[in-house]
């Protein structure tokens, strides 16, 4: 028996059989269409593709989480944490995806994945992708606010061409914003760059005040707190003069410790890592005791009970402010996590900021001696 070809060429069933077996023919009537790579999906296919992608990576970061739980060495610890999964795999699988079906209504939410699941960079064939496809769209608008709430050290680039080539507002908008917070967020804090933050900022507030940010928040109002923490509170700069409500119900403020060497401490008693931090506080009110020295603690816990019942259980013998937490200075001050700490030397200067441990009571040490030099 012989079988058909295309153009009529006939073969023997026993070869016909082994170019089968092969994978160099496929039999009439079927097709292998749906697992080709180079075939758009369909978008219950993408979807589909996309949760098993996510599914997978979540299983394997589940595995290690549960291992860890019950982990009773430091050196196991370590071990483990060395196994958890990296995200470069996953993102090249939805880099895949994503180039199969460029058109798919589903890559605005596999672009969020990569983003939420990236570390300090992206792939530069994310960025191209969404180059190519959305540099001029709408639609590109997530995926630019979720650069600008989860930065990247190599978006900057990425951003300046969406904001040249985009025409809606608020993709314009809200990548000053982004490019402002991940120029911000880098290592580099010159006046350069520190310039090159508040001209976005400025640009945010005079072309584009009614896109919204959040709620009834406008973007120009959270693009003004930004700004307010660069020309006022970035190192070097004369710190602002804040008030408090001290625990008696008293108001006091900044200036009332001029002379002296301040850690202002901005915490909540809720915050695991401020709390890390009350042990060392302690040693550095002993070892500082006869100097100019003072620490404010500002907690931004709700209730005042919340503070004074932790006071009770915990010695932290050194000033205590308590404005809730909503208060005048976490607005203006822009305070966006815990603890947030300024080091502000005797002349009411910021000379330090964010650190803590060692790196802290050197500071103090350092600032101390300038003020003993200067009598």
């Amino acid at each position: 028996m012989k079988y058909s070809m295309p153009f009529g060429i006939q073969l023997p069933m026993k070869i016909w059989a082994i170019l089968l077996l092969l994978g160099l023919l496929c039999p009439l009537g079927f097709s292998d269409e749906g697992d080709s790579p180079n075939k758009k999906l369909s978008q219950a296919n993408f979807n589909k593709q996309l949760q098993k992608i996510q599914k997978d990576y979540s299983k394997k970061q589940e595995q290690i989480q549960s291992q860890l739980e019950n982990a009773k060495t430091e050196e196991e610890t370590r071990a483990l944490i060395k196994k958890m999964p990296k995200p470069e795999e996953t993102i090249q699988q939805c880099l895949a995806l994503m180039k199969q079906s460029p058109n798919n209504k589903g890559i605005i939410k596999v672009s969020k994945y990569i983003i939420e699941i990236s570390e300090d960079t992206l792939p530069e064939s994310f960025y191209s992708f969404l180059l190519d496809h959305f540099a001029q769209s709408k639609e590109i608008l997530p995926i630019i606010r979720d650069l600008a709430s989860d930065t990247k050290s190599n978006s900057i680039s990425f951003l300046e061409k969406i904001l040249e080539k985009n025409p809606d507002s608020a993709v314009k908008a809200f990548s000053c914003y982004a490019l402002a917070l991940s120029l911000k967020d880098q290592i580099d804090d010159s006046q350069e760059t520190q310039k090159k933050v508040a001209a976005y900022l400025k640009q945010i507030i005079k072309s584009y005040p009614g896109i919204q940010f959040q709620g009834k928040v406008t973007l120009a109002k959270q693009a003004e707190s930004y700004l307010f923490e660069i020309e006022h509170l970035s190192v070097g700069q004369t710190a602002p003069n804040a008030h408090g409500t001290n625990l008696n119900g008293k108001m006091d403020q900044l200036n009332n410790y001029r002379g002296k060497v301040i850690v202002l401490d901005i915490w909540a008693t809720w915050c695991g890592p401020c709390r890390a931090m009350i042990p060392h506080e302690r040693e550095m009110v002993k070892k500082f005791k006869d100097k100019p020295f003072a620490i404010i603690s500002l907690s931004a816990d709700e209730d005042k009970e919340d503070l004074t019942s932790f006071l009770k259980k915990n010695s932290m013998p050194w000033t205590h402010w308590w404005n809730g937490n909503k208060s005048e200075i976490l607005k203006k001050w822009n305070i966006q996590f815990y603890p947030t700490i300024f080091v502000i030397d005797a002349k009411g200067v910021i000379r330090y900021k964010n650190i803590r441990e060692k790196a802290l009571e050197k500071a103090v040490e350092k600032l101390l001696e300038e003020t003993k030099e200067s009598k």
